[in-house]
């Protein structure tokens, strides 16, 4: 295979990972040496994010590179697809960085928190690795990414003593959006529940304070209730419900999730020669 199908092949699985790839991937992947991805970067077709990780130099802006980058990084020798289809992926994005993916409180995310079940370690910066126990019901798949559910985010952010200020503007939106149900967020709170001045194991108290500081109307919190309980043999109850409430997107677990707009390529791909 000449130096140019490689660099054909290799553009095609960056671009299906979000324009990025590492030199493990791509030697796994499409048989590419050092010298081509070397080359690939000198004439701009590759830019270098990190030592052994590269992006697609024309690759539409991404608002979540720097998560992105950090979870690649963190297994380099699989592809991203390939990693999602895992009980539970090698890191999954979780605490302020999950808040954010899924675009719930106010809390800065400069760092990208991620958590793993086994001790890894990258050399990205500005990451923060926690060790921690997931099962498949702790993640789920949003804008393609392994992400803790909104209810597994909430315990994580408790157990990492969160001020109660921004976790309550963070299960605010969380019932808002009805993005976990209110027993599950119960449930999230119940142990740490003492730690916030609360009686101990009273998660409905500690959740009670947080919607009083967080200013939930008392009719939005009564739509998210229905919602959550409705019978899911009757749709139609399901939807009188829920159709006030704004619904989170759900990207399926697969290598379509990650699927990169190819059509910035345009008509020719670059030479590497």
């Amino acid at each position: 295979m000449s130096s140019d199908s490689r660099a054909s092949e290799l553009i095609g699985v960056a671009a299906e990972q979000w324009g990025l790839i590492t030199s493990r991937q791509a030697r796994t992947a499409v048989g590419a040496t050092p010298q081509l991805l070397k080359r690939m970067a000198d004439t701009g077709v590759l830019e270098r994010v990190h030592h052994g990780l590269y992006r697609l130099a024309r690759f539409p802006h991404d608002e979540h590179l720097d998560k992105r980058v950090a979870w690649v990084a963190m297994d380099p020798s699989r592809l991203a697809w390939e990693r999602l289809d895992d009980e539970v992926p090698a890191g999954v994005l979780s605490h302020r960085t999950a808040a954010n993916v899924h675009r719930v409180g106010d809390m800065d995310a400069d760092v990208v928190e991620l958590t793993a079940t086994r001790r890894i370690r990258i050399s990205v910066p500005d990451v923060t690795i926690h060790r921690g126990g997931l099962t498949r019901t702790d993640w789920q798949v949003v804008d393609g990414m392994p992400v803790t559910t909104a209810a597994r985010m909430i315990g994580d952010l408790v157990a990492a003593s969160t001020d109660a200020g921004h976790l309550a503007s963070v299960v605010r939106d969380v019932l808002v959006r009805s993005l976990a149900s209110t027993d599950d967020v119960v449930e999230a709170l119940t142990d740490y529940a003492f730690g916030y001045g609360h009686r101990a194991l009273d998660g409905q108290g500690f959740l009670d304070a947080l919607i009083e500081q967080a200013g939930v109307p008392a009719t939005i919190r009564d739509l998210a209730e229905r919602a959550n309980r409705a019978d899911l043999a009757h749709p139609a109850a399901v939807s009188e419900s829920a159709q006030f409430l704004p619904r989170p997107s759900n990207v399926p677990t697969s290598r379509k999730a990650v699927d990169g707009d190819r059509a910035w390529l345009g008509a020719e791909e670059p030479s590497v020669r």
